[in-house]
C-alpha cells in the first residue's frame, strides 16, 4: 500500500462495515462510511424490492455529506455488499463524483450467496483512471477466518 489510505464502504446490515473496521486495524486507514441520504428499510425484503427498482430504473441515489476527499489519499479500499449484481448504489453515486486518476484502489466486497458478480468489474468502471489492485470476497462478513484472509489480502497487495 502506498501513501495515506482511506477506507470507503457501504454498510447495509453491518458485514461490509466489519471488513472495513479489520483493514482499519492492519492498515491504519482513515473510514468514511456513505450512507444513503434517504434511508434504506432496516427490513431485508424492504432494501431487496427498493434495491431491485433501483437497479431497473438506473438510479443511484444521493448519499450524506462526507468529510473526507479522495483527492487527499493514494490507496483507497472499497467496500459494499452485492446488490443485484453490482456494488450498493449510495456507493455508486460517490465513486462516479470522484477523481480516480493516480489512485490505487482495492476492493471488498460482500455476499449472501451472490458471489461477486459483477461487483469487480462495475468498481473498474466507476473508478476509472485508477490503478487497481486484486479484490477481496467473502459471503456475509467472512466469519472468524476474515481476518486472517484480510492479513493475507494484504500482504499479498504490497508484494
Amino acid at each position: 500500500m502506498k501513501g495515506k489510505a482511506l477506507i470507503v464502504y457501504y454498510s447495509q446490515s453491518g458485514n461490509t462495515r466489519r471488513l472495513a473496521e479489520l483493514i482499519h486495524e492492519s492498515t491504519g486507514a482513515d473510514l468514511c462510511e456513505i450512507e444513503a441520504l434517504e434511508p434504506y428499510a432496516a427490513e431485508g425484503q424492504a432494501v431487496i424490492k427498493r434495491a431491485k427498482t433501483e437497479f431497473k430504473e438506473g438510479i443511484h441515489p444521493a448519499y450524506k455529506p462526507v468529510t473526507v476527499s479522495i483527492s487527499d489519499y493514494d490507496t483507497i479500499f472499497i467496500g459494499s455488499p452485492n446488490w443485484c449484481g453490482t456494488i450498493a448504489f449510495p456507493l455508486i453515486t460517490f465513486l462516479e463524483e470522484q477523481n480516480w486518476s493516480g489512485k490505487t484502489v482495492a476492493a471488498f466486497l460482500t455476499h449472501g450467496g451472490g458471489g461477486m458478480s459483477n461487483m469487480e468489474q462495475d468498481i473498474r468502471k466507476f473508478c476509472g483512471g485508477a490503478d487497481f489492485k486484486s479484490s477481496y470476497c467473502t459471503k456475509n462478513d467472512g466469519g472468524e477466518q476474515a481476518k486472517a484472509e484480510i492479513e493475507e489480502w494484504l500482504k499479498n497487495m504490497n508484494e
